[in-house]
């Protein structure tokens, strides 16, 4: 009978640790399927790419020639989106891109073509909505490509352009990842000053 007893014990010491491992265990479960629940996040990036042409001619205009990537990385889509790309003050440079500034031009535009919604206050900021794309749906990504930034170099020279990605979901706007800036030396070529 004694040993009944112990082997009843053993029994009830087994489904004691088996009933806390198995509490253990949903707990955890529920804790990940919770933070699934709440990872239905927005979750995005804005980016620069570009490629630059520099003129060994300061008579000549140099290029730089870039694209503003937006990929959506979230779960959700992204609603009526749109972008600031802002020049620095004092900046140097001449933007243009593939925009419409006139709503009765939009019916006739290229593909991948973007509308200027607003100009900024100091004409150097430029915010732009693309024309084909109303939602920005879960692994898809949106381009505002091939703007452009030309300038001379006809004395030194320092300027950036950063970006800013908007949508209803992101009504404050979230600085691009990375932003550009140019500078350089005007060179007169070698020649020296002879007036001394």
């Amino acid at each position: 009978m004694s040993e009944d007893i112990k082997s009843i014990k053993e029994l009830q010491e087994s489904i004691q640790e088996k009933n806390e491992r198995t509490s253990t265990y949903f707990k955890q479960l529920k804790k990940l399927l919770s933070e699934k629940k709440t990872s239905h996040k927005t979750k995005f990036i804005s980016y620069f790419t570009y490629s630059i042409n520099l003129s060994q001619d300061n008579t000549k205009e140099n290029l730089l020639i870039g694209t503003y990537q937006i990929s959506n990385f979230g779960t959700r889509p992204l609603n009526s989106p749109y972008i600031c790309v802002k020049l620095s003050d004092g900046s140097p440079f001449a933007f243009s891109g593939k925009y419409v500034k006139n709503k009765s031009v939009i019916k006739r535009t290229i593909p991948g073509a973007w509308e200027l919604i607003k100009e900024g206050e100091k004409n150097n900021e430029y915010w732009l909505k693309p024309l084909e794309t109303q939602v920005l749906q879960p692994g898809e990504s949106l381009s505002f490509s091939n703007f452009q930034l030309r300038w001379h170099e006809e004395e030194d020279y320092s300027g950036g352009l950063s970006g800013f990605f908007y949508c209803d979901e992101n009504k404050e706007g979230t600085p691009s990842l990375n932003q550009i800036h140019l500078s350089g030396s005007f060179s007169k070529g070698g020649k020296t000053d002879e007036s001394e």
